[in-house]
């Protein structure tokens, strides 16, 4: 075994939901969207996704902010859900030209799917073999209706929140814990309109640093390039997060590109969400 402490640039794609239950906020998702662009750092590239009953790139792989800032003004909202589809469209579409470097999909929807071809579950091998990070905010669109202006950074009227509903389906809570889980991303059911920004922060964290573990073997594996079944990983430590990736020949040696874990460092405390409230959690090295 060898490790090392990787800090690389990340490209990202940010998925982003413009079907009929955000028809009256698209400029909500517009603004919501922006505050993500100009808190990535100036050198990840950035691509953006919108889906709706299609899927539709806006924006290919940039580091230019105004461009893409500039290509949120380009879509109206309306229609179906085809979620599940919009990921599998990243990951074969979007990503494919990025096998081998670090990736990472921002889903901001209500995680609600009423239109796609694929299921749920069809879309996990793929996911796991694919390498990506995958952090889906879910954001009711109850919470959305109720804020003040439509504004990210404000909080809900009390008054107004009694009368509608701002929480997530049961469905989308467990898909969005599933996905985040298979990918070794992080899920954040959002509560507060102003938790928007605080995990765009966390996740901007999140991406800087990473371990790369390599394992180096003589016993040949006839998966080729696929995840190797010999190869099991544990950890003990909570909010520390494994991914394995494929196995690949070097010098006519099995080199399984193991692990790429993320353990968020440091004096940085992320913030965990759940449905109720926001609670601080130190977390340990790795």
């Amino acid at each position: 075994f060898y490790s090392n402490i990787v800090i690389e640039f990340f490209n990202l794609v940010l998925l982003l939901d413009v079907s009929g239950s955000v028809e009256n906020y698209v400029d909500f998702i517009r603004k919501a969207a922006r505050n993500f662009v100009n808190t990535v750092n100036s050198q990840d590239k950035l691509s953006i996704v919108i889906f709706n009953e299609d899927v539709k790139t806006i924006s290919r792989f940039t580091t230019d902010k105004d461009v893409l800032s500039e290509s949120l003004d380009t879509f109206d909202a309306g229609g179906g859900t085809a979620y599940y589809d919009s990921i599998a469209y990243v990951l074969t579409d979007t990503l494919r030209p990025m096998k081998g470097d670090r990736t990472a999909i921002v889903v901001l929807s209500d995680g609600d799917d009423n239109r796609s071809f694929l299921p749920f579950k069809s879309l996990l091998g793929s996911l796991q073999e694919s390498g990506a990070l995958v952090y889906p905010l879910y954001v009711p669109s109850g919470l959305i209706a109720a804020s003040s202006g439509f504004d990210p950074d404000k909080e809900i009227d009390p008054l107004r929140n009694r009368f509608l509903s701002q929480t997530l389906t049961s469905k989308a809570e467990e898909e969005g814990e599933t996905l985040a889980s298979i990918s070794g991303g992080v899920y954040y059911p959002i509560s507060q309109l102003s938790q928007i920004q605080i995990a765009y922060n966390d996740i901007v964290k999140q991406l800087r640093t990473a371990y790369t573990i390599t394992f180096r073997s003589d016993i040949e594996d006839k998966n080729g390039d696929r995840l190797s079944p010999r190869l099991k990983v544990k950890v003990n430590r909570d909010n520390t997060f494994v991914k394995r990736g494929t196995v690949v020949a070097v010098e006519d040696k099995a080199v399984s590109q193991l692990v790429e874990s993320k353990s968020r460092q440091g004096k940085f405390e992320p913030i965990k969400f759940n449905k109720s409230k926001v609670r601080r959690t130190p977390l340990e090295q790795l």
